[in-house]
């Protein structure tokens, strides 16, 4: 202890907050403790406090020691404004805190841990004398304290800005440029530049830097843009209930409560049946709780909570904001059908929940990589990350995933790089949803020019044609939301060529990376009795607006991932084997959307 603050006259007994700089300093120091000859023992009350624990023990702090007891709360920052402890008089001060900053260029949220500002310090000396005289010890010199800044740097310059550049149009504050310019401490021009280009990418603003009917309905909804619009899209399959859920979980933290571990427990990895993804668990878990929540016994939902390891007050969390983001879907005029429970199973095949994992992938987008093997992933040409620990994709051992691409809900740096919230996608899930180039070179296409794939041009081309007309189609509901109910004609033909292509069997990648496609699909081996794969050779999307869409005679198996620089080789990578994106006479014969139209080779969209 090299310097003090004393806030009044000497204290009497009381408990001792110790200010930490995250969950893991936490759980080591409590263990440490734990072991102590002294600190360890029954005298002494050892409680960590962190949003990550459940509320009953959360509670336990506020709960006034006995008579020759001694409280040790161990925290972070969340007790420096949030709350106020009446028995504490001690606080010990380790000066540091986590911050999160976002590197645009990057695509990466950094935690890192720094010093503390002087502002937080007194925050801190404050807890000791809230109630009750106490001291505070702050573990820094005063040559330290003196250099330290007075104010942490205003989260506008280490955020991204996409939600607020969308509302200063939405509000007609004028040039997005030019406001955020005159702010007090501006955020940098390269930050600024990326919202609007994103922005423009979904519609949101039109070539002139106006906002759109898209970008009203975005404005409407308190998320990221990309994900609000993935809310929009959901609405048109009738899957807008389960996106909202999954959207309004993203706001806050796993609902999962962890002991001793950061792993996930077996229990929880199940919820997600065969599909690889932690959206796909939470939103599982969430319609279990909700189930049993809607009787209105609060012993029986506090008891379902602690069998499966779940945090109540995190469940009503998400359910509150479900609730809020419902109505503001309502209120922009969306019919109530697409708003309605789905049934969903997520052991078997699932259309509904295809279709949502698709949608996953722009809603996440640009946040997408390739399993290599373990826990590690590259999150692009050069870049390697790992696995999150909390994800139900995380595996020490050598286990090859149905698909070896995944979208994630943010990329994060603490010792290492991490993905964390992963959801596995299928290799025509990124062109449909999650990019925003495809170059075609001969019989190889690039995604995004990392993403390599083997398939020919013209099959490329067509399902870049479809997602135009997706896309099209999406920005004509946010003008008439009502047209969502009931899509007739080529509307109702793209939506059902979107869905056979979400299907995971669409296409020869998971026959050849698949060991047994009853783990996935749900149904018998190859070569056994039982439902066949489909083949574009039969025509799904066959219709009097469809002419052979996708008919063609098949082709060579695939040749894998190409070696390039950074990037692993993985065999079968999206073969041209029988009934696989053949070349054929076009999907819908309708101006650019289909035909011989799309891309030529070397082009981009």
């Amino acid at each position: 202890v090299v310097s003090t603050q004393s806030t009044g006259e000497q204290p009497e007994h009381g408990s001792v907050l110790v200010f930490l700089p995250g969950w893991n300093h936490i759980f080591a120091l409590q263990k440490y403790l734990q072991q102590h000859p002294i600190y360890g023992g029954a005298d002494y009350w050892l409680l960590p406090l962190h949003s990550q624990i459940p509320k009953d023990e959360q509670k336990r702090v506020f709960v006034p020691a006995p008579e020759g007891f001694t409280k040790v709360i161990l925290a972070t920052n969340i007790a420096e404004t949030s709350i106020t402890i009446n028995d504490c008089i001690y606080v010990i001060d380790l000066c540091k805190a986590k911050i999160k900053e976002f590197f645009i260029k990057r695509n990466l949220a950094d935690y890192r841990m720094l010093w503390a500002s002087q502002t937080n310090l007194e925050q801190r000396a404050g807890r000791a004398g809230r109630v009750r005289p106490g001291v505070c010890f702050h573990l820094c010199s005063r040559a330290r304290y003196e250099v330290m800044p007075h104010h942490i740097s205003p989260e506008i310059q280490r955020t991204a800005l996409h939600s607020l550049a969308l509302t200063i149009k939405a509000l007609n504050l004028g040039n997005v440029e030019d406001f955020l310019g005159n702010a007090l401490e501006a955020p940098p021009k390269s930050y600024v530049a990326n919202a609007i280009t994103v922005l423009h990418e979904m519609g949101a603003l039109n070539r002139q830097g106006d906002i759109t009917p898209m970008g009203h309905c975005l404005a409407m909804l308190p998320l990221e843009p990309r994900l609000s619009q993935t809310i929009l899209l959901s609405c048109l399959f009738r899957c807008g209930d389960p996106m909202i859920t999954m959207a309004a979980a993203s706001c806050f933290r796993e609902p999962w409560i962890q002991q001793d571990t950061r792993r996930m427990s077996w229990h929880h990895k199940k919820l997600c049946g065969n599909k690889h993804s932690d959206h796909i668990a939470m939103l599982n878990a969430y319609t279990q709780w909700e189930r049993v929540a809607a009787e209105e016994n609060k012993e029986k939902e506090q008891r379902f909570c602690d069998q499966n390891q779940m945090s109540s007050m995190t469940l009503q969390m998400i359910h509150s904001a479900k609730l809020q983001l419902v109505n503001l879907v309502l209120k922009m005029g969306f019919p109530e059908e697409c708003l309605a429970p789905v049934e969903f199973n997520v052991d078997g095949r699932d259309r509904n929940l295809d279709i949502m994992i698709a949608m996953l992938a722009a809603g996440l987008y640009p946040n997408i990589c390739i399993h290599h093997e373990k826990r590690k992933l590259w999150v692009s040409e050069t870049q390697q990350a790992l696995m999150h620990k909390s994800s139900v994709n995380c595996t020490n051992g050598n286990y090859i995933f149905p698909s070896p691409y995944f979208a994630y809900g943010e990329k994060i740096k603490t010792k290492v790089i991490a993905a964390k919230t992963t959801t596995m996608v299928s290799p025509l899930h990124l062109i449909l949803f999650g990019s925003s180039s495809v170059i075609c070179h001969g019989d190889r296409v690039l995604i995004d020019e990392w993403i390599p794939l083997d398939m020919p041009g013209q099959s490329a081309a067509l399902l870049c044609g479809l997602r135009k007309a997706l896309e099209g189609l999406l920005m004509r509901v946010a003008i008439d939301p009502q047209m969502a109910a009931y899509p007739t004609g080529v509307d109702s033909d793209i939506l059902e060529a979107v869905y056979a292509l979400s299907d995971p069997r669409a296409g020869k990648f998971f026959q050849d990376t698949m060991r047994t496609s009853s783990e996935y699909y749900g149904g018998p081996n190859p070569g056994e009795e039982g439902p066949q794969r489909p083949s574009f050779r039969e025509g799904p999307f066959r219709g009097s607006r469809g002419g052979d869409n996708f008919r063609g005679r098949g082709g060579r198996p695939g040749r894998g991932l190409p070696k390039r620089p950074g990037l692993p080789s993985r065999p079968g990578s999206f073969g041209n084997g029988p009934g696989g994106f053949r070349g054929g006479r076009g999907g819908f014969r309708r101006g650019a959307i289909g035909g011989r139209g799309g891309f030529n080779r070397r082009d981009s969209f």
